[in-house]
């Protein structure tokens, strides 16, 4: 018997689990990945997608976290922990709450791209395509070393969000790439997960 099924031997057949995500994505990119976890869950007969959910704001205004619920039978509890512990959108840091319990998931470290948003010259400003930076970063990482998963723009910076297996790795990827783009100078980068 599994550690769960111990738990809570002799109770209802579903249990409701929040997923709390160590992830700074936009409502509208957790909106994205609840819909990936219900196809996936559903696909599998393990379970649905429940009714609660949010991002949770820093005082600075960008994502933080964010949160969902779903509702799992309780005879494959351990097999969603254990997808979910490895699913390429779960950062480290995340937790499954169940009741008072939380079990740690996710193994996807996350890098933030700072894009300068006042000190570049306006001509970068006015001729650069934000897109298409995206498209070349992400392409140059390729999707076995980290996707571009959300963003926030603050009132001095932009922030790109990846999220890949290893940070170092993206670090030193988009480092080889992004002095091809003006929009670059004067980046930083700093680890999120």
């Amino acid at each position: 018997m599994h550690l769960f099924e111990k738990l809570f031997k002799g109770q209802a057949q579903e249990l409701t689990v929040s997923v709390h995500l160590n992830a700074r994505y936009q409502p509208i990119d957790r909106g994205a990945y609840e819909d990936l976890t219900e196809r996936f869950l559903q696909e599998r007969g393990w379970g649905r997608l429940g009714t609660g959910g949010g991002t949770r704001m820093a005082p600075e205004g960008y994502p933080a976290a964010c949160d969902f619920d779903i509702v799992v039978a309780r005879a494959h509890l351990d097999d969603v922990c254990a997808a979910l512990d490895k699913a390429f959108y779960v950062p480290k840091g995340s937790r499954l709450i169940i009741g008072k319990r939380e079990r740690p998931i996710g193994q996807q470290e996350g890098l933030a791209l700072y894009l300068n948003g006042t000190e570049l010259p306006e001509t970068v400003y006015r001729t650069s395509d934000v897109n298409a930076v995206i498209k070349g970063l992400e392409a140059h990482l390729g999707e076995a070393r980290g996707r571009f998963l959300s963003f926030w723009m603050g009132p001095k910076e932009t922030a790109l969000y990846f999220y890949g297996p290893s940070y170092a790795e993206m670090k030193a990827a988009l480092e080889e790439i992004i002095p091809r783009y003006p929009l670059c100078d004067k980046c930083r980068m700093e680890q999120i997960a």
